[in-house]
């Protein structure tokens, strides 16, 4: 007796319980979705589409038979990013009992990569590193954005609009502002390792001749010491390794040893092999 009064009990919890999601999901089941603009650009410079709030709410495919007590938007959110460059979902919020209400904003350009050294051809980002669209050097131009974005010493020739790169590291940044400066030498040395010092702010960059001819394979190290004109010290570093035709010229130096040129800070050789 006892036996069959518990089974009754739990039929009933169990049916109870049953009852309860079933009616929870018809109730909670999402029925409609809203867009709206927290920021946007003034008409004349936004680069956002007619009827972009319809496309935002199509893109996000948005699960119309699930609960929105238990809907995973982060989907919807990244179709969104993925599909819409220029936007960027600052929120998704659920409103009870079946609504979800997303905020969006439109996205600033703030800098600007090359493809590949010396392309003609960049990368719009915006402050987060997002791909926000490809222009040729007239594109940008015509756009203002050669005035309005900062260039950033970083190549990615694979980046497609509406995904995200991940931020250059320091020794990322460095590297690429090297990879312009040698010149003729460029044919005459390789770059092997690149490295920097954040307490000393020493940037240390090492080459070695690319020649088998050139009796010297110990290489170079180059020291600069801050990272204010960068460039123009690492041209000063070459100069003095090099003559204008790419031949060693680091005269007092046993060239059976690693040259060790030092940089100051104003871009002056101090120390040659110190």
């Amino acid at each position: 007796m006892k036996r069959k009064k518990f089974w009754i009990t739990f039929s009933i919890v169990l049916a109870s319980i049953f009852v309860v999601f079933l009616g929870t999901y018809f109730l909670t089941k999402l029925s409609s979705v809203s867009i709206e603009f927290r920021t946007r650009r003034a008409v004349a410079e936004t680069r956002l589409e007619d009827g972009i709030l319809e496309k935002v709410k199509a893109n996000g495919e948005f699960n119309y038979n699930g609960s929105v007590l238990f809907m995973n938007t982060k989907k919807s959110v990244e179709k969104i990013e993925v599909n819409n460059p220029y936007v960027k979902v600052e929120q998704v919020i659920r409103k009870f009992p079946n609504k979800l209400h997303v905020y969006i904003s439109e996205r600033i350009p703030k800098y600007r990569i090359r493809e590949t050294l010396g392309s003609e051809n960049w990368i719009i980002l915006d402050e987060d590193f997002k791909v926000l669209e490809k222009m040729t050097t007239a594109e940008v131009s015509s756009n203002h954005l050669d005035t309005a974005t900062i260039e950033v010493k970083y190549f990615a020739a694979k980046a497609q609009p509406g995904t995200f790169l991940d931020k250059p590291t320091e020794k990322q940044r460095l590297n690429a502002i090297l990879s312009g400066v040698y010149g003729k030498t460029k044919d005459y040395f390789v770059v092997v390792a690149v490295d920097y010092e954040t307490d000393s702010q020493t940037f240390t960059l090492t080459m070695k001749s690319s020649i088998d001819s050139v009796n010297y394979q110990n290489g170079c190290e180059i020291q600069i010491i801050g990272l204010d004109n960068l460039k123009n010290k690492a041209n000063e570093a070459v100069h003095v390794y090099t003559d204008d035709e790419g031949k060693l010229q680091a005269t007092g130096v046993d060239l059976e040893q690693k040259v060790i040129i030092r940089i100051s800070e104003l871009g002056h050789c101090v120390a040659l092999n110190p």
